[in-house]
């Protein structure tokens, strides 16, 4: 029991008896596996959340982008725009991290996540130009949506490296 009144996610499995070692009987990797998963499945919660609401921007700002401008432009500024918040809020409440520290070497992970994810997009955009005659913006919406699930998933797994290595 800690201070709090908790009780740590190692203290909640049963014990291995004294003939056979916990690692031996394989519950000390399960306790191990436990605490991941639940450390692992809080962060992908609260990554998609984040996700969700920065695609919803991406699609807003995308769609009063597209009135004025081409599709692999307003693809572009809507997704820098939207890049760097979301990189500040994974930081802050996916990962815990706050203040300063590492702050350039994330945002540079975020980046890299972004380059790759205008790749996916752009890409995307113009395959279905290739593919598709005519324009149609809703249908372009849909397409990116698509790509941009594709690139959350290389952004969670590079922020996840970069911000919790040491």
């Amino acid at each position: 029991m800690t201070s709090e009144g908790t009780t740590p996610v190692n203290e909640t499995a049963p014990r291995a008896s004294s003939a056979q070692p916990a690692q031996a009987s394989g519950l000390g990797a399960w306790r191990n596996l436990g605490a991941w998963r639940n450390g692992a499945l809080l962060q992908l919660m609260r990554f998609g959340m984040i996700g969700v609401l920065s695609t919803l921007a991406y699609m807003l700002v995308y769609w009063i982008l597209r009135q004025g401008v081409g599709a692999q432009a307003a693809n572009l500024l809507a997704l820098l725009i939207t890049a760097v918040a979301n990189t500040a809020a994974n930081r802050r409440f996916t990962f815990g991290v706050k203040g300063r520290d590492d702050a350039v070497k994330h945002h540079i992970g975020g980046l890299v996540a972004f380059g790759l994810g205008l790749g996916l997009t752009s890409g995307s955009l113009f395959l279905l130009a290739l593919f598709h005659a005519g324009e149609n913006k809703t249908l372009e919406l849909v397409v990116l949506v698509a790509a941009n699930a594709a690139a959350t998933v290389l952004r969670f797994l590079i922020l996840k490296v970069l911000i919790q290595s040491k």
